[in-house]
């Protein structure tokens, strides 16, 4: 692995731990029921631990050759495009009568989408 490699995955995994404590943090102050300001600050703790994961993955896009670059963007593009439609058909179903889909679970299967993507186009180009 080379040093941005190195270097994204100490970000990406010091942001996932940040992650990790502060969701903790998170639902565990939520359940004590304080004022209406401190439910909303705490309850955003973890966003800033997923905008640090975000700012590592933009420095690591800077970092990379333009053939990994060009996989990345056919991950996302994958991950986006299937966002949109797992969300849009989820929608559709939900007129239907199948239950509400919680918007805090777009991000996760855009992120699990864009891992698959990634390896599909990784697969393509070896």
């Amino acid at each position: 692995m080379n040093h941005t490699g190195r270097r994204y995955a100490v970000e990406l995994g010091t942001a996932m731990v940040a992650y990790t404590v502060t969701l903790v943090v998170t639902l565990t102050v939520l359940r004590w029921e304080p004022p209406t300001l401190v439910r909303y600050l705490v309850a955003l703790l973890p966003v800033a631990a997923i905008a640090y994961g975000m700012f590592a993955y933009r420095r690591f896009l800077q970092g990379i050759d333009e053939l990994q670059q060009r996989i990345q963007l056919t991950g996302l593009s994958f991950a986006v495009g299937g966002t949109g439609l797992i969300t849009a058909a989820w929608g559709f179903l939900e007129l239907a009568g199948l239950p509400h889909l919680p918007t805090i679970w777009v991000f996760p299967i855009l992120i699990w989408l864009w891992g698959l993507g990634t390896a599909l186009a990784t697969r393509r180009y070896q």
